[in-house]
């Protein structure tokens, strides 16, 4: 007896988070610059906020680098951590090559129910 079979019916499709980091719509963060920052949680960007670095980096000519950015990022997701009211969304912003980006963070389970967060734009999800 399966309560969530029984109430929904079976599963149709999935998609998993494996499967939208392959297609890319989700890049992961590089474990090092997570150790750095001090996130325990394997963690990934949009594929919005991937362009908005790859554009910072080209018109920053060599001044922004990729680790750089997203250690940014980072870093203003703790601070949003840290005044957020909210534990299942927190909307933060970072400045990015004179760019004042909202961003909002959430910490679900990944593919194996393990915690695991994903960084997005306003209008992702």
């Amino acid at each position: 007896m399966n309560p969530l079979k029984d109430l929904f019916g079976e599963v149709i499709s999935t998609y998993s988070r494996r499967e939208a980091i392959e297609d890319g719509y989700l890049f992961e963060v590089p474990i090092k610059t997570l150790n750095e920052a001090g996130i325990k949680f394997h963690t990934c960007i949009s594929a919005g906020i991937n362009a908005i670095i790859e554009d910072a980096i080209k018109k920053s000519e060599g001044m922004n680098d990729f680790e750089g950015i997203v250690w940014d990022i980072l870093t203003m997701l703790k601070y949003g951590i840290q005044r957020s009211s909210d534990p299942q969304r927190v909307n933060f912003i970072v400045k990015i090559w004179q760019r004042n980006i909202s961003m909002y963070a959430v910490c679900g389970g990944g593919d194996s129910g393990e915690p695991v967060i994903t960084i997005m734009l306003p209008n992702e999800d």
